[in-house]
Formats: structure tokens, C-alpha cells, sequence
């Protein structure tokens, strides 16, 4: 990946992501994020809540693939694009955890985590690490 990319998220949306975590906690909350690139940056206008649904809420989050195709077709329907996915980490882990690496499966999509911060990584396939993306809340 080549430089740091950056996402854009409003206030509003930044409220609605926390609102979930906290109505999921200790669950980790999940979701799927959609909007636009511009300039170079993923500008989110769209929020989808997903149930988690894995064995291991608490620490892990699962989307099912029934539900995220919905979703997906859902977003691709209203003309937004989809940026990458959100989580929470209850437990107040500011960057992706281990398990979070071990099971990252889209490559230059935004992973949000929301905690006692908000912040995003894209999942860089080539060296199967997460790097950082700038956040910016408008």
C-alpha cells in the first residue's frame, strides 16, 4: 500500500458507531461501512449494524455471509460503494488484535475499531499486516 489513506466519517455516524458498541457490549458490535472515494479518501455516508453472529462475541466478531450479501447487494443497489467494515473492541484494544490479523480477508478495505478512540486500518495483503489510515471526523 502505498502512502497512509484516509477516511472520513461525520459526527453523527462517529455517535451511531458508539452508540452500537455500547448497546452490543460486551459483544463485540459489527457492521459494514459504504459510501464514496474521493481524492483519495473513503468518505462514509452509510452505516450498516450487523448481528454478530460468532462463537466468541466477546472477542471475536463474525458477519454471516447470508447477511453480508444482503448488505453488499443492498449497497451496491443505493449507488454507494462499499469502504470496509467496523468493529468494537469493548475491552478498549485501540488497534487490530491478533485474532483481528489471523482472520483479515479484505485486502485495501477500511477496518474500523471503535473503543475508547476511533481508528481505522486497511488490511495490506502483500505483507498481511494491518497499516494505519487516518481518521478524520467532520
Amino acid at each position: 500500500m502505498r502512502g497512509r489513506s484516509t477516511i472520513v466519517l461525520s459526527e453523527e455516524l462517529v455517535k451511531r458507531l458508539e452508540e452500537h458498541a455500547r448497546k452490543e457490549a460486551p459483544r463485540e458490535a459489527c457492521g459494514v461501512l459504504a459510501g464514496a472515494r474521493k481524492d483519495g479518501q473513503r468518505i462514509v455516508r452509510k452505516i450498516y449494524e450487523c448481528k454478530n453472529v460468532s462463537r466468541y462475541p466477546e472477542t471475536t466478531y463474525e458477519i454471516s455471509p447470508e447477511e453480508l450479501l444482503r448488505v453488499i447487494t443492498e449497497i451496491e443497489e443505493s449507488g454507494l460503494e462499499l469502504l470496509g467494515f467496523y468493529h468494537s473492541h469493548p475491552m478498549g484494544l485501540e488497534h487490530p488484535s491478533y485474532i483481528d490479523v489471523s482472520r483479515a480477508t479484505w485486502a485495501g478495505y477500511s477496518y474500523v475499531i471503535v473503543s475508547i478512540n476511533i481508528s481505522s486500518w486497511v488490511w495490506n495483503e502483500e505483507e498481511n499486516k494491518f497499516e494505519e489510515e487516518k481518521v478524520i471526523i467532520r
